[in-house]
């Protein structure tokens, strides 16, 4: 896969659960040839979601992993 990138999503940004998780998805990212952009608020917020997936897209991001707030 070539020049594919994954944009994730954490609802609660640096915690412990999400430092695994994007742990996890670096290193995926690294066996399947793919970039993956990880980002996420301090606080859970709708908004905050809304804004990062319109971020995502803005920047042409081939995919976008989300989890729900």
């Amino acid at each position: 896969m070539n020049n594919f990138t994954i944009g994730t999503y954490a609802t609660n940004y640096l915690p412990s659960v999400d430092y695994e998780a994007l742990v996890e998805a670096m290193k995926a990212g690294e066996e399947l040839g793919v970039t993956v952009i990880y980002d996420g608020p301090e606080t859970a917020s709708a908004e905050a979601q809304v804004a990062l997936i319109a971020s995502y897209a803005k920047q042409g991001v081939d995919a976008i992993c989300i989890s729900s707030v």
